[in-house]
């Protein structure tokens, strides 16, 4: 089941984070108010007695907010929600908490978690979709157009040269990769490990050696195209017919 960790995230993991983040909160405004007390203090005996230091400190609307921001993406982490999203839509996410911050409550979000888990399959299709368009026979840039993961594909602009010897994945490509290997861990309902599939590919580049794991084999090419043939034919089977449902198509 898609985004069954959020099963292990109780009400009371919820409220812990919650009772933290306001005593935080609450704390860092007595620092304040110690501070704004220690410099009028000061005063009395000169206007520049006060180390400068002290102004460094953001006031108590930035950290509130900034501390909202991090445990927003803090519970959607544990909550399982990025587990269900391509790299492109978590940064996405993160981006938007970063930039309209809600204030962090047991109720903001436990309704947020229930509209991210009510559409899970729906946000975990469509970062299919991202992810292999591109793989496709006859690469489709029509995002409203079905297309078909082949079980062999070649995509160009993943490899370039290491430094010292062999080949390593492009950091520009290192997201699609993984994104890949999300895709079949959740269909073959693994646990998904971020950033294991790249440091293992790279280091079979390294020695131009071709890497492989449960799902799929990798080959690179100095020409920076990289060659990957699937091994698990049922998870791509229904791979694509999530992205056949998802166009209201009969896979063929």
């Amino acid at each position: 089941m898609i985004m069954e960790s959020t099963e292990l995230a109780t009400k009371k993991q919820i409220e812990d984070v919650i009772r933290l983040r306001n005593e935080s909160i609450k704390r860092y405004q007595g620092a304040l108010e110690s501070l704004a007390s220690i410099e009028t203090n000061l005063k009395t005996l000169g206007e520049y007695i006060m180390p400068h230091q002290r102004r460094d400190l953001a006031d108590l609307k930035s950290f509130q907010k900034e501390l909202d921001a991090n445990l927003w993406k803090y519970c959607f982490d544990k909550l399982g929600v990025f587990t269900v999203m391509n790299s492109k839509n978590i940064d996405k996410l993160r981006k938007e908490i970063d930039t309209n911050t809600p204030e962090l409550s047991t109720e903001n979000i436990e309704a947020t978690i229930t509209k991210l888990y009510d559409n899970r399959m729906k946000y975990f299709v469509e970062g299919i979709i991202d992810t292999f368009r591109n793989l496709a026979k006859g690469y489709k840039t029509n995002e409203k157009e079905s297309f078909k993961i082949p079980n062999k594909c070649i995509t160009g602009w993943m490899i370039e040269p290491r430094y010292s010897k062999g080949l390593q994945l492009r950091y520009s490509s290192q997201d699609r990769l993984s994104d890949i290997d999300r895709t079949f861990c959740i269909l073959d309902k693994k646990e998904f490990k971020d950033r294991q599939t790249i440091c293992e590919a790279n280091s079979k580049l390294e020695n131009n050696e071709t890497y492989e794991n449960n799902y799929f084999e990798l080959k690179g090419y100095k020409n920076s195209n990289a060659h990957i043939r699937f091994k698990r034919i049922d998870l791509l089977d229904k791979a694509n017919q999530l992205i056949a449902d998802y166009y209201g198509n009969t896979l063929k």
